[in-house]
């Protein structure tokens, strides 16, 4: 059993689908709880969506990419999505991102951004078991 997710991802709408099945195989190996795994799954469509809409400007091209990596601490499963992207000035747990990062703080029981203009932006994101 693995307790360790890495996935890169072309930042296209295609990506959205395959990233979050891949986050639900990772939580049903683990054996989490169906309502957690929902509200895990839901936060990571978020994070990876936002990726693909506004990451790298409307301009994604073939190098354009995002990363979801999930692992274990403690008794917490640990999501993190981050692209090299344009980025933006905000960062922060009330980062004003908009309605999709209400889900992913709605949805997570602690979620943290971090972005900077030219280096991208990095989503991580904490659900109890």
């Amino acid at each position: 059993m693995s307790f360790r997710l890495e996935l890169e991802q072309p930042a296209v709408p295609d990506s959205v689908p395959a990233a979050r099945f891949q986050i639900t195989e990772f939580c049903e190996e683990l054996m989490v709880d169906p309502d957690v795994t929902a509200r895990i799954r839901l936060a990571v469509t978020e994070a990876c969506t936002n990726c693909v809409l506004h990451a790298y400007g409307g301009e994604a091209g073939p190098a354009s990419t995002y990363m979801l990596e999930a692992s274990v601490d403690g008794d917490d499963v640990v999501a993190v999505v981050n692209d090299c992207g344009i980025g933006t000035a905000r960062s922060g747990a009330t980062a004003g991102f908009g309605f999709g990062w209400r889900l992913i703080g709605d949805a997570a029981d602690g979620a943290d951004v971090t972005s900077r203009p030219g280096y991208g932006t990095r989503i991580v994101m904490r659900f109890a078991m």
